[in-house]
C-alpha cells in the first residue's frame, strides 16, 4: 500500500549484513562501491540523546576505528531540520492525497483520520516547493554536511525505545510527541534518498535495544553492507534477543 509516493521506497530486514548482501544484489542492481573509510558523527544530534543510546553510537565508533575507519565529529542538526520540514510536508500532503477516500471511512482510526484531512489542508503549489527543493537539499548535504566523508553515522532514535502502549493512539498512555520522536532522525534520509543501514548496537539498561544508523553517499549501498558485516563479524548485538522479550523468544540468546 503506498503512503507517500515521493518518499517511498522498499527496504530489507534481516538478522545480519552477511544475509542481506545476497538479496541485495538479486533485488537490484547495484554498482561496485569503493569501500567506507571516514565516516562523520554529528555532535549536535548526539546531545540530544538518551545516556543509552549516546553510548551505543560510541561504542560503535571505538568499532568502526578498530578496523581502521576515520571518525570525524561535526554539527548537522540544522541541516537535518530543515530536509525534515520537507519531508513531512510531502508525507502529510502525499499520504492525504492517495488517501483522501479513507477520511471518511469510520472504519479507520480517528487519530488517523484526522492526520489525513489535515494533509489535504497543505497547497498544491507547497507541495510541489517540497519536491522541487530535493536536488537542492541533497547537493548541500553532500557538500556541506558529508563535506568529503563517505558516510555519516548517527542513532535510529535520539530517545529510548518506547513501549507499544506509547505509539499507540487508543492508549491511554499514547504519547504524540513520542510517535513524532521515533523518526525524527530517519525521515531526512528517506527524503535524501540515500543508502542507509540501520544496525543493532547493543540495548539500554531496560534490555531494551537500541540502534544504529549508517548513511552513505548515492550508490554505495554495497559498501555499507559490507563494512556493517566486517563489524557483526567481530560483535555478537545482532545475534542476541533484548531480556525485555527474552520470555516470548526462549530459543533465542538473551542480552543478559
Amino acid at each position: 500500500m503506498p503512503l507517500a509516493p515521493s518518499l517511498d521506497t522498499i527496504g530489507i530486514l534481516a538478522r545480519s549484513a552477511a544475509d542481506l548482501l545476497p538479496l541485495a544484489t538479486i533485488l537490484a542492481d547495484l554498482p561496485p562501491s569503493r569501500p567506507i573509510r571516514d565516516v562523520v558523527m554529528f555532535r549536535d544530534v548526539a546531545a540530544l540523546c538518551a545516556t543509552d543510546i549516546a553510548k551505543a553510537c560510541m561504542d560503535l565508533a571505538r568499532m568502526l576505528s578498530d578496523i581502521r575507519t576515520t571518525i570525524e565529529h561535526r554539527d548537522a542538526l540544522s541541516a537535518i531540520e530543515e530536509i525534515d520540514a520537507h519531508a513531512l510536508t510531502i508525507m502529510f500532503a502525499e499520504s492525504a492525497r492517495v488517501h483522501r477516500d479513507r477520511i471518511a471511512d469510520p472504519a479507520l482510526a480517528p487519530v488517523l483520520r484526522r492526520r489525513l484531512a489535515k494533509g489535504l489542508e497543505i497547497a498544491d503549489d507547497a507541495l510541489a516547493a517540497c519536491i522541487e527543493a530535493r536536488p537542492r537539499l541533497i547537493a548541500d548535504f553532500e557538500d556541506q554536511i558529508l563535506a568529503g566523508a563517505d558516510a555519516a553515522m548517527l542513532p535510529v532514535m535520539a530517545i529510548a525505545t518506547p513501549t507499544a502502549a506509547e505509539c499507540d493512539p487508543e492508549s491511554d498512555r499514547f504519547s504524540p510527541k513520542t510517535l513524532y520522536a521515533m523518526s525524527r532522525l530517519t525521515r531526512f534520509v528517506n527524503l535524501l534518498g540515500f543508502p542507509a543501514v540501520a544496525v543493532p548496537a547493543g540495548f539500554d539498561e531496560r534490555g531494551l535495544p537500541v540502534a544504529v544508523q549508517i548513511v552513505g553517499r548515492p550508490g554505495s549501498d554495497l559498501a555499507l553492507l559490507d563494512l556493517v558485516r566486517h563489524v557483526q563479524s567481530k560483535t555478537e548485538w545482532h545475534g542476541r534477543a533484548p531480556t525485555a522479550i527474552a520470555d516470548l523468544l526462549p530459543q533465542l540468546e538473551t542480552a543478559s
